[in-house]
């Protein structure tokens, strides 16, 4: 068993899918991999960090660190 990484969903997208506060991970993944295996299809997140700094899809998340997930931003 690995150790867990923090997931926090922001605005709809805490509303309307239902991800574990946290999971289990036993080595790195790309954010976009983890994204997808928690059940968020793609294009529902476009605004990503990782420990409260920005990051990209294709970069990796590791055991112990917090994944900050938004979907897209709109207004006018």
């Amino acid at each position: 068993m690995g150790e867990r990484i923090e997931i926090k969903l922001f605005a709809t997208l805490g509303r309307v899918f239902s991800v574990p506060d946290s999971i289990d991970l036993s080595s790195p993944w790309l954010i976009q991999d983890l994204i997808r295996e928690i059940g968020i299809p793609d294009g529902k997140v476009t605004i990503i960090f990782v420990n409260s700094r920005h990051a990209d899809k294709t970069d990796t998340v590791h055991p112990g660190e917090t994944l900050s997930l938004f979907p897209p931003v709109g207004g006018g």
